[in-house]
C-alpha cells in the first residue's frame, strides 16, 4: 500500500490548488479526482458560462450598436460557440494536469472512499495517508416536484446543449439563474424567472440590483419575484400567483448541495450535517483530527476563489507553516449584464446592525471614459464606517469584476476612503469612478453636484 503524507479528495479549485501548494512545500501529495481536474468551476460552471456569457455582450451590442455603426443582420452559429467554450474548457483542464505532473502530484482519476481513519480505496487500491483533504465540491440540487424528464433540466445541461430554443422559465432568481436567463436570451430564447423571495439576486445591494432588474426588463426578459412554482408538468409551470406559464424548457437554478456521496465518511470517523455537508470548525478540521474539510463540500461559502483560498491555508497548517489568507472578506461576481460585483456588508446589513456608516456613490453616465465607451449603464458605491473605514462596497457596470478589487483590498488591510482617494488614478479610466465615490463619502466629488443641505 502507498503511503502519502496527504490525499485530497476533489481535483476542483479546492482540490488541485491544495495539492500544488502542498507539494511546493514539499509534502508527498495524491490528488483524487472521479472525473477531470477543475472540477465544477471549469468543467460546468464559472469558465464555461464566462464563455457563453462573452457573447451575450457582442450579441446585444449587436443589436443596439454604438452610435456611427450600422448592423442590418448577422448570424448566431450555437454550435460554433460552444465548440469555442470546450476548447477553452480543454486547455485549461490539461493546463492543471501538466501543472500538477510539473510539482510531482501524483493524480488518480476515479471515485475515491474511505476505508478507515487513515486509508481510502480508489479503483480497488488501497492508499494511506497522515492527512486528507476532503474537496468533493457541491452538485445541483433538483427536488422531487421540480424533476419533470423531458421538460425541467439544469444549469450543467444548458451548457452543453446548444440546441435549447424557444420559451424558457428559470426558477431562481439568484446568481445562477440570472447568468443563465441573460445568455438564453440574447442566443434568442424568451426567457422568464420565476423567484420566491422578494427580489432577484437577494444577497445583494438593492441600489445595484436595480440597474440588473432594469436591464432584464430592457432586454425582454420576464421576472416574477415573491412568487412560488407550485406544480410542473411538461409543457407547463403553474405559479402561486395563479399564473401558468408555458414553455419547451424550464432551467432549474435554485442552487447546490455537497457533495458527499459515495465517501464512506462514517468509516473515517467524520461527521456529517443536516444536509450531508461535512461539518468542520473554524480551522476546517473535521471530527477526525487529521481529516480537513474545504469548499462547497463544507455547505458554506459556494466560490471557487474562496475554495481556493481555503485550501491554501489548511495545507499550510498541514505542513507546519503559516498563511496569511484572509478568508473573511471575500469578494463576488454576478456575470449579468451588465456585471455585478462587491465585497463586505452591503447597505441593508449595515442598518440591520446598527452599524454608524456612511455612503459615497458615482454613476458611470458622469465619467468621462465610460462615455467615451458608451457604457453609461451602472453606478459604484461605498460603505464606510464612523471611522471612515471601508466595510463594504458594490459596482453594477461595465469591469465590475476588475474594479470591485481595489475595495476588497481595502477592507482586508482596513484602509479609509480618504486613504483610497490620496491616490492618483489614470486619466481617462473607470478606474477613477473610485476615487469619485471615496471622495463622495465626504461630499467631495469633483464630477458630482453639491450636495443640498
Amino acid at each position: 500500500m502507498t503511503e502519502f503524507d496527504l490525499i485530497i479528495l476533489g481535483g476542483g479549485p479546492a482540490g488541485y490548488v491544495g495539492a500544488i501548494r502542498s507539494a511546493q512545500m514539499g509534502l508527498k501529495v495524491c490528488l483524487v479526482e472521479e472525473k477531470k481536474v477543475g472540477g465544477t468551476c471549469l468543467n460546468i460552471g464559472c469558465i464555461p458560462t464566462k464563455c457563453l456569457l462573452s457573447y451575450t455582450e457582442d450579441i446585444y451590442s449587436l443589436k443596439k450598436p454604438k452610435q456611427g455603426i450600422t448592423v442590418k443582420d448577422f448570424n448566431l452559429n450555437l454550435e460554433e460557440m460552444y465548440s469555442f467554450k470546450n476548447s477553452v474548457v480543454n486547455k485549461l483542464t490539461s493546463g492543471i494536469e501538466m501543472l500538477l505532473k510539473s510539482y510531482g502530484v501524483e493524480l488518480k482519476n476515479g471515485k475515491g472512499s474511505f476505508v478507515s481513519n487513515n486509508k481510502i480505496v480508489v479503483n480497488g487500491e488501497e492508499l494511506g495517508f497522515k492527512k486528507a483533504v476532503i474537496a468533493t465540491g457541491s452538485k445541483v440540487v433538483k427536488p422531487k416536484f421540480l424533476n419533470v424528464e423531458g421538460f425541467t433540466i439544469d444549469s450543467t445541461y444548458v451548457l452543453e446543449h446548444p440546441e435549447i430554443k424557444g420559451r424558457v422559465v428559470v426558477v431562481g432568481g439568484g446568481v445562477i439563474g440570472c447568468e443563465i436567463a441573460f445568455m438564453l436570451n440574447s442566443f434568442g430564447c424568451e426567457v422568464t424567472i420565476v423567484e420566491m423571495l422578494k427580489g432577484i439576486l437577494p444577497t445583494e445591494d438593492r441600489d445595484c440590483v436595480r440597474y440588473i432588474e432594469a436591464s432584464l426588463k430592457g432586454k425582454g426578459i420576464k421576472f416574477y419575484v415573491d412568487t412560488a412554482v407550485e406544480k410542473l408538468e411538461k409543457g407547463k409551470v403553474k405559479l402561486s400567483n395563479g399564473e401558468t406559464l408555458e414553455a419547451e424548457h424550464c432551467v432549474v437554478a435554485v442552487g447546490r448541495g455537497p457533495n458527499t456521496e459515495g465517501l464512506n465518511c462514517e468509516k473515517a470517523g467524520v461527521t456529517l450535517g443536516k444536509k450531508g455537508e461535512v461539518t468542520v470548525d473554524k480551522g476546517f478540521k473535521t471530527s477526525n483530527p487529521n481529516i480537513y474539510a474545504v469548499g462547497d463540500v463544507t455547505g458554506g461559502i459556494q466560490l471557487a476563489h474562496y475554495a481556493s483560498a481555503c485550501a491554501c491555508k489548511v495545507v499550510a497548517d498541514i505542513a507546519g507553516s503559516k498563511s496569511n489568507v484572509n478568508l473573511d472578506v471575500i469578494p463576488r461576481v454576478t456575470y449579468s449584464v451588465p456585471e455585478l460585483a462587491s465585497v463586505g456588508i452591503t447597505e441593508t446589513e449595515a442598518k440591520e446592525k446598527g452599524v454608524e456608516y456612511k455612503i459615497g456613490r458615482f454613476m458611470y453616465a458622469s465619467m468621462g471614459k465610460a462615455l467615451a465607451i458608451n457604457a453609461t449603464e451602472g453606478m459604484m458605491k461605498v460603505i464606510t464606517d464612523a471611522n471612515d473605514k471601508v466595510i463594504g462596497a458594490a459596482v453594477v457596470g461595465k469591469d465590475a469584476d476588475n474594479l470591485i478589487v481595489p475595495f476588497t483590498i481595502a477592507v482586508g488591510l482596513g484602509l479609509t476612503a480618504t486613504q483610497l482617494s490620496s491616490i492618483v488614478y489614470p486619466h481617462p479610466t473607470l478606474s477613477e469612478m473610485i476615487l469619485e465615490t471615496c471622495e463622495d463619502v465626504h461630499g467631495k466629488a469633483i464630477h458630482k453636484g453639491r450636495r443640498r443641505n
